[in-house]
């Protein structure tokens, strides 16, 4: 079966938890280019369609999972039955503890000053074994301008993380990550959004059973309301895949 499958024209892999994992972890051990991994939810695939170059992209990337449980869903109307989402935010737990254990460099650019304070704790607690290669917010740009990311990507390419983490919205992160990927030689480079304030602890991550049953989103927007003006393009979605 062929695994990359489209909806309006946006790819996404369909595979298995363990076979996702596996990919990386063989990344890991076979450094040689970087990799790139699109976590693919409802709004970006909205984003894609009406932006070409964030389309390219994404069908460039080397994996795209399943993210947003509205991607679950429009693929299981397309016939795909045995399917699970792959959060962004449990993909991103499960490698940093593989990084602890195997000694992998990480490198994390995005969130708030205040979030990436948070961060450096709450690493600190959980996975006190991880080698940083580097933290940076990603809100320096607007104190010091463009060449604020010239530099962390400057940096990036000097320390050449294992894993690099870019929590800077989509499609912004997107278009980092495929601006410096290029340039390394080793890294698997994941966009997670605002996983960030989940891990740092300073927002709440939605129950289970909510994430389960696809209303994760609606938390989203009571616990941050400026996330109301995305309703449109849910809507969109709604009508483009799931109708």
């Amino acid at each position: 079966m062929n695994t990359r499958n489209y909806l309006q024209g946006v790819p996404v892999d369909i595979l298995p938890e363990m076979q996702i994992l596996d990919q990386i972890h063989n990344w890991f051990l076979e450094p040689g280019k970087a990799r790139h991994i699109v976590t693919l939810n409802a709004l970006m695939l909205v984003a894609a369609v009406h932006n070409p170059e964030f389309n390219r992209i994404i069908r460039e990337a080397d994996l795209i999972t399943i993210d947003g449980y509205g991607i679950l869903k429009a693929l299981q109307r397309k016939g795909y039955e045995n399917i699970r989402q792959f959060t962004g935010i449990d993909l991103t737990r499960y490698l940093l503890s593989h990084c602890a254990i195997n000694g992998y460099t990480v490198y994390i650019y995005g969130g708030s000053p205040m979030v990436v304070s948070h961060l450096r704790r709450a690493f600190a607690r959980n996975w006190p074994e991880l080698t940083m290669a580097g933290i940076r917010d990603g809100y320096g740009d607007t104190v010091f301008g463009q060449r604020y990311e010239t530099l962390v990507l400057e940096e990036i390419v000097q320390k050449q993380p294992a894993l690099l983490l870019a929590g800077l919205g989509s499609p912004r992160q997107e278009f980092f990550l495929a601006k410096v990927l290029p340039c390394l030689n080793k890294t698997v480079g994941i966009g997670i959004g605002g996983a960030f304030d989940v891990l740092s602890g300073t927002k709440k991550e939605a129950p289970r059973f909510l994430r389960n049953h696809g209303w994760e989103w609606c938390y989203r927007m009571l616990q941050d309301p400026a996330k109301l003006k995305r309703i449109p393009d849910l809507c969109k979605f709604w009508y483009w895949c799931l109708r």
